[in-house]
């Protein structure tokens, strides 16, 4: 299993060549830069995808691997069983409860896993902190992630405030290029080294909550800057 943070890497090298071709078409002299604005302007959306496609991998590869080292759902946390249960009377399908007997309850979980990756991370339902908290609490029990957020001189709030206002800002150049707010490439550094030590705080915790709950740990652990 490749783990959340190898991908997100892999993503944001992407940001890179955006960055790497501003430079190359206006140099490195100070100075306000004009007519590669479109590539700031990627690079937040870009940088939005990358944190969005981290979250749904973190949270579905945890989950995957819980499930693999389980031998009956009921090694699962409490709260993710209650959710689950809900889950499965809620369903209109009036033969679900059937897809329990025997192995299906593995089935009905990876089907629970897909949809709490659809109600909650999705293009209409941003990955800020709020979606990202839901997320992890439904699927893994891990729940207010975002109050993990912390690093030098970052509270929990600021990084939750800062990251709406990130993932606002893609939100505005996705609807409206041309009239949305000027973007400069400083933003798009400062973004990518955000969402950055955001990627790393979360990979963490998880980790060491599934090693916790099933006695393996998922992935390594990361030090922000060891991969840089």
């Amino acid at each position: 299993m490749t783990d959340p943070i190898t991908g997100f890497i892999e993503n944001t090298n992407e940001v890179k060549r955006l960055l790497e071709l501003h430079e190359k078409q206006t140099g490195t002299a100070r100075g306000r830069r004009y007519g590669v604005e479109v590539l700031n302007k990627s690079g937040i959306v870009l940088l939005t995808a990358c944190w969005e496609a981290f979250v749904e991998d973190a949270a579905s590869s945890a989950f995957e691997f819980i499930l693999d080292k389980i031998t009956e759902p009921s090694k699962l946390p409490k709260d993710v069983l209650k959710r689950i249960a809900k889950w499965v009377r809620d369903d209109k399908h009036e033969l679900r409860p059937w897809d329990l007997a025997s192995d299906g309850w593995r089935k009905v979980l990876l089907d629970y896993k897909t949809t709490m990756l659809h109600t909650h991370v999705s293009f209409f339902n941003t990955p800020k902190a709020g979606n990202v908290d839901a997320l992890f609490g439904d699927l893994l029990g891990l729940d207010s992630m975002s109050e993990n957020w912390t690093w030098i001189n970052m509270s929990a709030q600021k990084a939750k405030d800062r990251l709406a206002k990130y993932v606002e800002l893609r939100g505005s150049i996705a609807h409206r290029v041309k009239s949305s707010q000027n973007v400069y490439k400083v933003t798009v550094i400062d973004y990518t080294d955000f969402v950055t030590r955001l990627a790393v705080r979360t990979a963490n915790v998880t980790c060491d909550y599934v090693n916790d709950l099933v006695g393996h740990a998922p992935w390594q652990l990361y030090k922000y800057g060891s991969f840089q």
